[in-house]
């Protein structure tokens, strides 16, 4: 496990893992994940993943919540991924504006009403998914599909 340190963020990387995946990502499926060890507001995070050509993670299945909770869990803290619902309170979206499907919300979230409108895990609740303030600073986890240039 090597850290990699970009503009001021650090990236963690997997040597030798990544063949179809680029420097600092590492490989789960189809997918290929880099994990922000620096923190950011949602909306700072969103944009950084965008400038590597990724996006914040979205989580679709248990077996890509398993993955990324047992990163999370490794690395420790709290990471932003790609949830919000800040368009209609109540109603969660990827940052695609695809519906969420499956959730792993702790018990009694989401919550916080109007204030709480960005998806992030928390670790201290064993990463599971919390609804917070967008301009919390978090770790994050950015996600590009394997194979991609660039």
């Amino acid at each position: 496990m090597i850290l990699l340190q970009i503009c001021g963020f650090i990236l963690l990387a997997a040597s030798g893992l990544a063949v179809d995946c680029p420097e600092g990502y590492l490989p789960h499926d189809n997918a290929c994940y880099a994990f922000i060890m620096h923190t950011a507001t949602w909306a700072e995070a969103r944009e950084y993943c965008l400038t590597l050509k990724s996006h914040l993670a979205r989580i679709e299945t248990a077996k890509e919540q398993n993955y990324i909770l047992g990163q999370t869990s490794r690395l420790g803290g709290d990471f932003w991924i790609a949830g919000f619902d800040y368009l209609e309170e109540g109603t969660w979206y990827w940052d695609g504006l695809t519906p969420i499907g499956q959730t792993w919300w702790y018990s009694g979230q989401p919550g916080g009403g109007v204030s709480n409108n960005c998806l992030a895990l928390m670790g201290r609740y064993s990463h599971a998914w919390f609804a917070t303030p967008c301009y919390n600073y978090y770790h994050f986890v950015c996600e590009r599909t394997a194979g991609l240039e660039g």
